[in-house]
Formats: C-alpha cells, structure tokens, sequence
C-alpha cells in the first residue's frame, strides 16, 4: 500500500484542521500530537483503502481551489447592548451575527473551552445558552475533529449554519463541503497564529498550582482593564482570581513578544489575503482606528469586512443592534498588520518547549525572553516613581511619598496583580488587621483621599479586620471624610468605583459594587444592622443580607442602601431615597433606568445655545456633532487647522467679519476639550466681552 501524501506533508504545511480525519470514509486517520502539542494525522495501513479523499480535499495541498471572495465592503462596528459589548473580545460582533442565526432557528459552530479550561474544542450551538460558551478569544488551537461531520448534517437537515473559525479552518470546511450547500455561512477573524494547547495547558497548571484551586472561568482579552490591555483574567472555585494585562500576564508575553508556542505552519499562512478566501465575514479588533473616544478605546471596537452578498445580507438584519461607522481598508491596514503578514519565527520557540518539559511555564517564558529575578525595584526607583505619582495628582490630593511607598513595595496585606497602585492622600487613614488583604488588579490606581481644599486636614479611614479581603478590580477613589470598613471575614468586591465627601460603606458580610458606580456626597451603604434583634425565643431575626450593586450605577446625594439591596445595572437612584429591597427588576420611587449616564455635569448650556448666535470653534469630531445638533443657531466655524470652504481660521474670521459681534447675541463655543483654555484665552483677549462656553454633545 502507497504512503499517503497526507501523512508525510510537510510540516509547515499542514494546519491540524483534521478534515482529513472527517473526510475519511473508513476511519483510518488518527493524530498525534509532537512534542510542541501540536497534532498531524497518522494513517492506520490496515483501515486505508486508498480512495485518495484525504489528498484531494487537503486545502494545504490544494490552496488554489479554496474559492476567493469579493473585495472587501469595510465597517467600524460594536454592538449597542454594553453587557454584550464589555463581555466580548472586541465590539460583540461576533455574537449579534450568530443571535441571528439562533433566533431564526440556525446553528452556529466555533471554539469553547473543555470542562477543565485547559482545551478546546469546535462546538455546534443550538440557543444563546450554548452559544455563550463559544464567545470570547482562545488563542491556542481548537481541535475540530468531528466538526466537518457535524455540520453537514445540520446543512443536509435544512438549518441555515454559521461556522466561525480561522481562515485554515474555513479553507477546510470549505473544501469538505464543496458548493453543495447554499445554507452554510463562512466567518473568519484577523488571526495573528495558532499556539500550542500543550503550552496553554502548562499555563493553566500552573495558575492552579499558584492559586491552590482548580480553575472555574477562564477570559482571554478582559475588559475590566480596557480593550487594549489585552487581559488574562482567570477566576478559580476558592475565589481567588487572576487579573494580569499584556505586559504582565505569560501567556501574552510569550505569544505576543516573541511568538514562542506558534504552530509552524503559521509562519507561512496561505490565507492572508485581501480578497479573502473562503469567508464571507472577516472579523476582529479595529487596532489603530483614529478619532475614537475614550469610552470607545475602552470597551472595544470591531473591523468588520464583508466579503460576499450573504455577509452584506447578514449585516443588514445587525445593524439594527449595532453602532455602524463606514471605513475604507487603508484604515484596517496600520493597525492589523496580521491581515497580510505572517507572525516572523522565533529562534527561541525550540528553547521554550525544552524548558518546558523541565520547568514551569513561567519560568520558561521568563528565560526565552530574558527575565530573571523577582520583581523587587530599587529604592532609588520607587522613591523617584513616587515623586512623579505626587507631581501626576498635585491638583487632586498631596500624595503622601511615605505611604505611597509602603503600600504599594512593603505593606503585606496589599497584593498587586497588575500595575495599578494605590494613592494615598497625605491624611489618608488605613488601619489594616495582620489577616487583611486588599487584592489589587489591572492597571487603574486608586485614589484614597481625593481632596482639593487646599491646607485641608480632612481625614479618610479604610479599616480591614481579621481575615477581611477587598477585591478592587478596577480603580477608582475616594474622597475626602469617606469612611469604609470591611469587618472580620467580609468581602468587599468593586470595579471601577467613586465614593464622594462623607461617604460612608460598612460591610459585615459582602458588599459587590459592579463596574462603575458613582456615589455622591453622604451615601451610606450597609449591609448589616450591626445588632442584634431577637424574637422572644432568642434566635436573632436580622442577620446580615448581602449587598450587591450592578454595573454603571449612580447613587444621588444622601442615598441610604440597606441590607439586602439590589440595584439593577445602568440605575440612577435619586438623591435620599432609602434602598431597602430587590429593586433589580421593578423601578422604585427616585430610581430609573436611563440609557445611559456620564461622569460629566449636567448640561447647563443648551437653553442658552438655542437662543444665541453661535460662534463654533473647532471643527473637529466634537464640532461635527455640535453643528448636526444646532445647525440654525451657528454663524461661524472657526479651526486653525481644518481647510474646508465654510471654515474660518482664527486670524482670517478677525479679518473678514466685518460686522461688529454684539455680545448680547453672539456667543463662542469651544469644541475643543484637549486645548480648550488655550482658546478660551485666544477668543478673550479679541472679544473680552463676549461669553465663552465649551460644546456640550
């Protein structure tokens, strides 16, 4: 019998899609894996009966029969609903595509963790239940043994398909299938590379070892620190959890630093294109786009490219779900470099899985890429490092130098997992038990202290005792005069948070602030009544009932929460209303649920834009939105730097109005918020007399 050509293609070749072993009608083909974990197909002589099926249909073998698509229609998109949104590895449009499919009955298949977090496999879903378990990036190899099978069934059965995979695993879908199917759409993603699962196994482990715990969660690309961070967040059953961004975490080092777990066939991809082949949806992060905010950068933006009729159908029935702004390639190209370029091979990779198979894996990422030692700094550096962190807020609070550096380099209850750090106020109190921990994750400081009184003694306490843990995710201050106190064996557990002056939290059992909640001046927030009510038998009736707060809730001045509360995400909670109950689905009296909310005042201005003659200065994004929104109320636009017909610069609106402005009817407004006072000087040293207010959108 003839050796087949599958089983000695080259390495570099073959990308372990295992179509072959689907394809085979005798099931001959079986895989094994090397020593990086990598798998390639072995065929049992005794089964082949030489059909030639596995050689045909290898898309390795036969790149040029995977059928190219169209040029790319390009689109910046994110979904409108934030949970989906915050909980995707982009812009969540991967999962309004696939809701499409669901609810019209379809099926969709892509990757999901196996039941130990430590593998993963290609999956068909059937509801939103199932398809939550394929959302979210794995970067290592999915095995997609028996997926081919799977799908053509549901295809033969008339469901409509979705297939989400990367371009190597569309190609081989694509060439199992043919074009005898009409009900199957192809979605790839901009992909980077396929990594080891024996490397990301190495990880786990080691995780678990650390942590002394089996893991229960595991969320590659978390947003509690923003989209960009890129974030390794992986929670475990005894409740620790493991926050660490790109520059910290192991396995985005040794993947993105220097490519050390890459399947070989990687280095020389036969699937970056434009056109694309095979997909009809290409999908992904939108690094590099220009003129964004800060919410946008934070929670994530995707690149959508539509590259057939389906997709641009597809993507009509989303967009009722979703923010659409138009792109063009060249705008992809900057910041997606892997659209066209393949990962460049390590000379360390063959190092890495050496080390491995004697170290940790921490260790054999630490030695590839040249760390040795803890992370202990010189003195000289911190004390320089606090110095700038006492510059960095000198407006906000007088960052104690003493503290800063105690709290952050020596105070052992205080255990950092990101970079974030902890800003103490000059008369910040923190009286900690010996048993106390305050576990700090990602990269946002939190401010203890915040004051801009100035010679201000005003004091801030945090008080821990035995065996209390605040987990503090995200960042976020106190002011001055707050009070927070988390008695023996509580859990306080926050994301990003903001507590004003005389702000009171006591926790005696646990306390979950979501992620960003703003409190004004005198919340209290209790979950306890601190004593004891008994019945006339002596059993206590009232024992403490923990408090839980949703995402992006904001308490009004004088709020009361007792124990018990629920406050359902996005809620506005009137100032003095007394929360004293479930009120995640009923509104209560002072409580709603906007659309949305912004750390920003109120608006104060638009009374006064729709009754002026209006000057815009800047022209910009914001400017734009401004002159959409009050068209009939703009005279001029004035920008020193945009050229468009209608546009004034500064100097040639001083020489071409020739009417005098009277300050009674014209007014100037800013829409320039990075060099607002620049301007504001600029427009009051010609028109002292004039008002000057900045561009409220």
């Amino acid at each position: 019998m003839k050796e087949s050509l599958v089983e000695t293609l080259d390495k570099r070749k073959c990308t372990g899609c295992k179509m072959c072993g689907d394809i085979c009608p005798k099931q001959a083909i079986s895989f094994v894996c090397d020593e990086k974990g990598f798998w390639y197909p072995v065929i049992d002589k005794e089964k082949c009966i030489n059909c030639g099926l596995c050689e045909k249909k290898c898309p390795a073998m036969h790149p040029a029969e995977v059928k190219i698509k169209e040029a790319p229609v390009v689109y910046a998109a994110w979904s409108k609903d934030e949970d989906i949104r915050h909980n995707s590895t982009s812009g969540g449009i991967f999962w309004e595509a696939a809701s499409v499919f669901i609810e019209k009955g379809g099926v969709v298949a892509g990757s999901r963790y196996g039941e130990d977090w430590k593998s993963a496999n290609h999956f068909l879903a059937h509801n939103k239940e199932e398809l939550a378990q394929l959302r979210g990036s794995k970067y290592f190899q999915s095995d997609t043994r028996g997926i081919y099978i799977a799908v053509e069934e549901e295809l033969k059965a008339g469901k409509d398909v979705l297939f989400c995979g990367t371009p190597c695993q569309n190609a081989a879908l694509s060439m199992f299938l043919g074009e005898k199917y009409t009900n199957i759409f192809y979605m790839d993603f901009i992909c980077r590379s396929i990594n080891s699962p024996l490397a990301f196994r190495a990880y786990i482990s080691e995780l678990e070892e650390k942590y002394n715990s089996s893991v229960e969660k595991v969320h590659l690309k978390n947003k509690n620190t923003g989209w960009q961070s890129l974030a390794s967040f992986v929670c475990f059953k005894n409740g620790d959890q493991s926050h660490r961004d790109r520059t910290q975490d192991d396995w985005m080092k040794g993947f993105l630093q220097h490519d050390l777990y890459t399947r070989d066939c990687c280095y020389e991809c036969q699937y970056r294109s434009i056109p694309r082949k095979t997909a009809d949806m290409t999908i992904g992060d939108f690094w590099g786009i220009k003129g964004e905010n800060s919410i946008n950068m934070h929670e994530g933006i995707s690149v959508v490219l539509l590259n057939s009729p389906k997709a641009r159908n597809l993507f009509d029935e989303m967009k009722k779900n979703l923010v659409v702004k138009e792109k063009v390639m060249e705008d992809v190209f900057g910041g997606n470099p892997a659209l066209l370029q393949p990962p460049k091979e390590s000379d360390k990779s063959d190092l890495f899985f050496a080390l491995l198979a004697k170290k940790s894996f921490s260790s054999a990422v630490a030695e590839c890429l040249g760390e040795h030692g803890g992370t202990s700094r010189n003195i000289f550096s911190v004390l320089k490092e606090a110095k700038d962190m006492k510059q960095k807020y000198d407006g906000i609070c007088e960052v104690s130098i003493k503290k800063y550096i105690y709290y952050n380099y020596y105070c052992k209850n205080i255990i950092r997992y990101g970079k974030a750090k902890l800003i103490p106020e000059k008369h910040a109190i923190l009286d900690l038990h010996d048993t106390a921990k305050i576990k700090v994750y990602g990269d946002e400081n939190f401010l203890i202290g915040v004051s801009k009184l100035k010679k201000s003694k005003a004091e801030t306490y945090i008080r821990m005792g035995r065996d209390s843990v605040w987990y503090l995710r995200r960042g976020g201050a106190l002011t001055y005069e707050c009070t927070l106190e988390i008695h023996e064996n509580a859990v306080l557990d926050t994301g990003y948070f903001t507590m004003n002056a005389r702000g009171t939290m006591v926790v005696d059992k646990k306390v979950t602030l979501g992620e960003d909640v703003m409190m004004a001046r005198n919340v209290i927030i209790y979950d306890s009544d601190f004593h004891q009510i008994l019945d006339y038998e002596e059993r206590q009736t009232n024992p403490p009932q923990e408090v839980i707060i949703g995402d992006r809730v904001w308490l009004g001045a004088g709020v009361t929460v007792l124990k018990g509360a629920r406050i359902a995400s996005h809620s506005v909670v009137g100032a003095g209303v007394l929360v004293t109950k479930n009120n995640s689905h009923e509104n209560t009296v002072g409580m709603k649920h906007p659309a949305n909310w912004k750390r920003k005042e109120c608006f104060k201005y638009s009374g006064l834009y729709e009754c002026s003659q209006i000057i815009l200065f800047g022209y910009g994004l914001i400017g734009k939105r401004f002159e959409e929104k009050y068209r009939k109320q703009i005279a001029y636009i004035v920008d020193n730097r945009v050229k468009e017909e209608k546009v004034y610069t500064f100097s040639e609106f001083l020489k071409s109005v020739p009417l005098k402005l009277e300050a009674d009817t014209f007014i100037w407004v800013i829409a320039s918020p990075n060099y607002y006072e620049e301007l504001y000087h600029q427009v009051k040293k010609e028109f002292p007399e004039m008002m000057v207010v900045p561009a409220e959108v």
